[in-house]
């Protein structure tokens, strides 16, 4: 029996010079799935052969509030950048050029450390690695966020490694500023070292005494203020000149605000009492410490751009 009429089916099968082969009618299907293959597998082994860094990392931030409040600043405003570029970012999963050569680079220093038996270079060594992920999930056209959020979290790992060398000299450059000021404004003020198990600090102001404890010495806020312009003078598109002098401004900004905090602390201590003393440090901590950041935020956010050549 004959009839005119063919299953539909028949309609969709290819006709002509149409590839039936599905490899070849997508060639870099096959090379985009061994470049993610091999990419996890590196980046997995990375991530082992890191993981006591990391593990330190997370140890020492935890063990100190002021570094751990300046990651937050750090993880908040990067976040804040890749959001704002959402659009533009996408996910590659592909081991362009550059993100080999950074992981070269990156195993290459690890090398080194034994080597030459220097253990800091695992720093540069990890950021390296980090960058290197960073080009390997969002392609090599987004060099700039990720060159801006490496170079800032390169800056936070050195800042916390110097934490304990940094605390004195920070501490005592609090001191001695809050004294000045105080002093200026009218107030009877001394600056007294105690040796002892710990030795401490004490700013005396009109015969009441603070202990300036290593929580004044200023290092969260000017921690925070470094790494916020960091991230953001790499980000944008400003001269050099104006890359260094606003991320000088900025640390600038966090010692005195750091210092403001102190004054206004100090003045204000005999009006509320013991009672509530703690409530009132507390609190002007946080206005202290966030408007300081919001100041640099909106002082580099606002900082004319160069025109982007086209």
């Amino acid at each position: 029996m004959s009839s005119s009429k063919h299953p539909t089916w028949l309609h969709r099968l290819p006709v002509g010079n149409e590839n039936l082969n599905p490899m070849k009618q997508h060639p870099q299907s096959a090379s985009s799935r061994d470049d993610r293959t091999l990419g996890g597998i590196v980046f997995l082994c990375s991530a082992l052969i890191f993981l006591p860094t990391i593990k330190w990392v997370f140890d020492l931030t935890q063990t100190h509030s002021q570094a751990l409040h300046a990651f937050i600043i750090l993880a908040g405003a990067s976040a804040f950048l890749i959001y704002e570029r959402r659009e533009r970012l996408t996910f590659h999963f592909q081991l362009n050029k550059p993100s080999v050569i950074l992981i070269a680079v990156s195993y290459l220093l690890l090398a080194l450390i034994y080597l030459v038996h220097q253990p800091l270079l695992i720093f540069p060594s990890f950021c390296t690695a980090l960058a290197s992920f960073g080009l390997f999930l969002f392609g090599r056209e987004r060099v700039r966020i990720i060159s801006s959020i490496i170079g800032a979290f390169f800056l936070f790992l050195t800042l916390i490694l110097f934490l304990p060398v940094l605390d004195w000299p920070l501490r005592t450059g609090a001191g001695v500023g809050s004294a000045e000021v105080l002093s200026f404004l009218g107030h009877t003020t001394d600056l007294k070292l105690y040796t002892g198990q710990p030795p401490a600090l004490i700013l005396i102001n009109d015969g009441q005494n603070f202990h300036v404890a290593p929580e004044c010495n200023g290092f969260g806020v000017i921690t925070a203020s470094a790494l916020l312009s960091l991230l953001l003078v790499l980000y944008r598109r400003i001269s050099y000149l104006s890359k260094f002098t606003t991320f000088v401004l900025a640390i600038i900004s966090g010692f005195i605000f750091n210092t403001l905090r102190i004054v206004i602390i100090v003045m204000l201590a005999p009006k509320v009492g013991m009672q509530n003393y703690h409530i009132m440090h507390e609190i002007v901590g946080l206005i202290t410490y966030y408007s300081c950041l919001i100041l640099v935020w909106f002082f580099i956010m606002k900082w004319p751009q160069k025109k982007k050549v086209t």
